[in-house]
């Protein structure tokens, strides 16, 4: 399994284009996103697994953190990474969302927290003013258990999207696997970045959203919670919520640098790289 996978996954880091991958299936560039290619190749490809004769099930392998089953990422050389950088490129930093940072700005669980109290606050009154205090308990025990219900979802929701994804800067690119249900890699070379924004909170954590070149878009929902909030129409990926954000930063902002050398003409100005300035990102 590890062997064929390795060569399926082989095209993402050795492209400049290619930008999404799945284990077992094609890669899918910007274009073939939009003129359906991708979608195309993805049907020929599932018909072809469908009219494969059917092989024993293998045995079940349970790994320690993946519920009953094989591990997603068993493949990767390199966690978050699905083959090995081509010669030359170098891993300079990997890192992770950290699981509260995300609960509170992507899930928004301190205001779906808020909400809740204010309409358990408005039914407590009105029960309290109609039927006595006596009654508030007993009225109010569904809407709290339904809130408790929904905060523990959006908290678990949060610390599996921190679990399965993996942030990677290199000499060449930015890599980010993520995904709880379907894993999924994106691919994001230099070349492609036209400048990278920081936002730094209070306590170092802090998101990196980077600004895709060209006039090719992402689709949103394939990128959230990885995607700089309300830039719908022109999505943007973000390292999000990450721990101790300025040294990724600045490794980030330093290898941008050096790539926009190495890749100017001998005997020219390199043009200048795509900076990592800080930025009022939406939260």
């Amino acid at each position: 399994m590890s062997g064929e996978r390795h060569s399926d996954s082989a095209p993402l880091l050795a492209s400049t284009e290619a930008l999404f991958w799945m284990p077992g299936a094609v890669p899918m560039t910007f274009d073939g996103i939009l003129d359906g290619t991708a979608a195309r190749q993805g049907m020929r490809w599932l018909a072809a697994r469908l009219r494969r004769p059917a092989r024993p099930a293998p045995p079940i392998r349970v790994v320690r953190g993946t519920p009953g089953g094989e591990d997603d990422h068993d493949f990767e050389p390199v966690p978050g990474l699905p083959a090995r950088l081509p010669p030359g490129e170098t891993l300079l930093w990997q890192g992770a969302p950290s699981a509260k940072a995300l609960a509170i700005q992507a899930f928004h669980v301190r205001k779906v927290a808020a909400y809740f109290a204010v309409l358990l606050a408005a039914d407590a009154i009105n029960v309290g003013l109609t039927q006595g205090t006596h009654a508030i308990p007993a009225a109010l025990a569904p809407g709290a258990g339904l809130t408790v219900l929904a905060l523990a979802i959006l908290a678990a929701l949060a610390v599996f999207s921190a679990r399965s994804c993996i942030y990677s800067i290199t000499t060449r690119r930015v890599v980010m696997r993520y995904g709880v249900v379907l894993p999924m890699v994106m691919n994001i070379p230099f070349v492609q970045v036209a400048s990278a924004d920081l936002k730094v909170r209070p306590d170092g954590e802090g998101d990196i959203a980077l600004r895709p070149l060209g006039p090719d878009r992402i689709a949103y929902f394939a990128l959230w919670p990885h995607a700089r909030p309300w830039k719908l129409s022109r999505p943007e990926p973000m390292l999000r919520c990450v721990p101790r954000v300025e040294q990724p930063a600045g490794i980030l902002s330093r290898a941008l640098s050096e790539a926009a050398r190495a890749a100017a003409p001998q005997g020219e100005a390199a043009a200048p790289a795509a900076p990592v300035g800080r930025s009022p990102v939406a939260a």
